[in-house]
């Protein structure tokens, strides 16, 4: 049987391939409609999404990650069905998720109505007019099939058949953003777009049911719906604070800011995204080996397996999130000059994402254990906090202050979380791995940005990020090897996960990286 440390890498591997796909399918995409929609417009589509995801949580008790994701997963689904399949039990495991997803069928059906019938005053009221009202009648469609595919995408998750639903994601945004771009060169404008949308999540709702039920359709056995809800309630209420924590920033610019400035904040959010991926993807694959592990009592692989990740974690998401910082203004202007303003609110949020990336195995290891009063304690403190922040520094700043708020927000939230799993006798992190990451993301950063603002023109500025992207590789590499934080054990537990006839790849990679 393939180890738990392996089983973890693949899965987060192809999370983190399918979350780099859609990225670049998305850049492509948001470049088209940043060009042809207005910032207005593009506000709107901010705002659409704001709904999506709002009402995914609410469906799902889901926990939204610090920076949003294209997934919004049931963590019942992710902890409950590994831990039971641990224990042999595949009958309970079938019985707790059927009981999900009734639960997940009842909520989403009666706020999708909801959505529907009051898409008139929603209309006038959200935005300002500017919305028409068979656009949120599309949009009440789409957040039940969306909030649906989210329970059997976690069902696959659960299974440990991560590559699978990896592949079924990239699917689904393909058509998205394949279709949603062609109805917009084509005229059809945000219509086009939650048509591309409603077939979309229609495709990944499909291939995620057939492949989700077909290991899952067993004798059930007996599973008391209070054990189930003994779990999940506390998430519902956590989850309504930590959409807070995660949407409060776009919210807050959707109600006090003009439309406008909600679509320049929300592409600099796009752009500090990326560095989110590794640990959204980490989190999303550690959590069912870690409740297997929790579930047979192996306290000390379950912290030593966290230990590792928080090695990867950050040497994989420090510099990409450092890189970005100092590539924002490059970044932010692939989708139109102007955008530009959103370079500084972008900066601000990719160094708090990569010193804290860390946070989320802790945030993993809270979730396997069933600690979900912990997590909600954490982030209801950080959604105050949040709150306070957006409060004082938006009148001063506006989206920059809203930037800056969600900021220390991210950085409070991973503090209190390293608390947290150290009174819990659960902390865990690769010190040198740390310390050596932000260094040479460090360095790095500040030699890509002098060399970026030495550029003038912003069609230079983006032809030079082709060329500027390798070079900060190089950097980032150069440093790590000089202080020598690449281990031998690291290219074992390449080896591990890749195939056999990548040795060549391992070998080349040992060498890049110093290792004989």
């Amino acid at each position: 049987m393939e180890g738990d440390d392996t089983t973890v890498a693949k899965g987060a591997t192809s999370i983190y391939f399918s979350n780099i796909v859609i990225l670049g399918m998305n850049t492509i995409y948001f470049i088209i409609i940043a060009n042809l929609f207005s910032t207005v417009e593009i506000g709107i589509y901010a705002g659409i999404q704001l709904i999506i995801f709002g009402f995914s949580t609410l469906t799902n008790f889901s926990l939204p990650q610090i920076i949003p994701t294209n997934i919004m997963i049931p963590q019942a689904v992710t902890k409950l069905i590994p831990e039971f399949l641990g224990r042999n039990e595949k009958g309970k495991a079938t019985r707790s998720f059927f009981i999900i997803i009734l639960i997940a069928l009842t909520i989403a059906t009666i706020l999708s109505l909801l959505l529907y019938f009051l898409a008139e005053p929603i209309t006038q009221t959200l935005f300002k007019g500017e919305a028409k009202i068979l656009w949120i009648q599309l949009l009440a469609l789409d957040t039940w099939i969306f909030s649906m595919s989210q329970v059997f995408y976690g069902g696959l998750v659960g299974l440990k058949r991560i590559p699978r639903a990896s592949l079924f994601l990239i699917i689904s945004f393909a058509v998205k953003y394949i279709l949603g771009a062609s109805l917009a060169i084509a005229g059809q404008g945000l219509l086009g777009i939650m048509i591309a949308f409603v077939i979309g999540d229609i495709i990944f709702l499909m291939l995620t049911s057939i492949s989700c039920l077909k290991p899952l359709w067993v004798n059930h056995e007996q599973v008391s719906p209070k054990f189930i809800m003994n779990y999940s309630l506390p998430l519902l209420v956590t989850s309504l604070i930590i959409f807070g924590v995660t949407q409060l920033d776009k919210i807050f610019a959707f109600m006090q800011l003009e439309l406008s400035d909600l679509g320049i904040y929300n592409i600099a959010v796009t752009a500090a995204t990326i560095g989110a991926f590794a640990p959204n993807a980490i989190t999303t694959a550690l959590v069912p080996s870690l409740s297997t592990l929790d579930a047979t009592k192996k306290i000390d692989e379950f912290k030593e397996l966290a230990k590792t990740y928080t090695r990867y974690v950050t040497l994989i998401a420090t510099p990409m999130s450092f890189g970005i910082a100092a590539l924002a203004s490059g970044f932010v202007q692939l989708f139109g000059q102007q955008y530009l303003p959103g370079a500084l609110p972008a900066t601000i949020l990719s160094v708090a994402i990569g010193l804290t990336a860390i946070s989320a195995v802790y945030n993993s290891e809270l979730l396997a254990t069933s600690r979900t009063k912990s997590i909600m304690l954490v982030n209801l403190a950080g959604l105050v906090i949040l709150g306070i922040g957006l409060a004082i520094l938006t009148p001063l700043l506006d989206f920059v202050g809203v930037a800056l708020s969600r900021s220390i927000m991210i950085v409070s939230i991973a503090i209190l979380l390293a608390y947290v799993t150290h009174k819990r006798d659960l902390f865990v992190i690769d010190g040198k791995a740390y310390r050596d990451s932000v260094f040479a993301a460090s360095v790095m950063g500040i030699i890509l940005f002098l060399i970026l603002n030495f550029i003038s023109g912003y069609r230079s500025q983006i032809i030079s990020l082709v060329f500027l992207i390798p070079v900060g590789m190089v950097i980032y590499l150069v440093i790590l090897r000089i202080l020598k934080t690449f281990q031998p054990a690291d290219i074992e537990f390449i080896r591990k996960f890749l195939p056999k006839r990548a040795e060549g790849l391992v070998q080349i990679i040992s060498k890049i990286v110093g290792i004989s």
